[in-house]
């Protein structure tokens, strides 16, 4: 898989990678100039950054386990993204030129699919503790990552189904 931009009605493709490999999950960052993406070119599943038309590709992490997709802070300083390095799926944060990756998550079970919120002081991930994944919110602080215990963590939903993949609400904070 290559990553691909193009315009909101198809027209100007340009290809951004092109490899062997799988090259998946594109992020914009906040002002439109990087794109962040997964890629197993180096053997496994690693964080990436590129600018906008493809260039400058280069590797964030570099670690036996996979780090799986990441988004941006608001701000564009830091990317979190999920890893199985230590056992369990965990949430990590990694500065956006690279850089140590700081665990953010550490709790039985695995916690994926994050996004940060527009504002920076949180980012919303699902959790498996339950034998399911809910959706949770964690707090944030600014300058400073530190691991967050499951006890400062919100419960967003608690229904017997798996939910993935959580979204923020849209500016103006209206759902349709």
């Amino acid at each position: 898989f290559d990553i691909f931009a193009a315009n909101a009605d198809g027209s100007n493709l340009v290809q951004l990678t092109s490899s062997r490999a799988f090259d998946e999950w594109p992020a914009w960052s906040p002002d439109g100039n990087r794109i962040a993406f997964v890629s197993d070119r180096d053997g496994n599943v690693e964080l990436y950054v590129m600018n906008a038309d493809g260039s400058n590709q280069r590797r964030l992490t570099n670690h036996p386990a996979d780090d799986w997709p990441a988004t941006w802070s608001p701000d564009g300083q830091w990317l979190v993204f999920a890893s199985n390095r230590d056992g369990d799926w965990n949430l990590y944060v990694i500065g956006a030129e690279g850089g140590p990756a700081f665990r953010l998550t550490n709790a039985p079970g695995d916690e994926r699919d994050p996004i940060w919120s527009p504002d920076g002081r949180t980012i919303a991930f699902v959790h498996n503790g339950g034998g399911n994944f809910d959706v949770y919110t964690l707090p944030v602080s600014a300058g400073t990552i530190t691991e967050v215990p499951p006890q400062a963590w919100s419960q967003i939903t608690n229904t017997p189904i798996d939910e993935r993949y959580p979204v923020r609400e849209p500016p103006g904070g209206q759902l349709p």
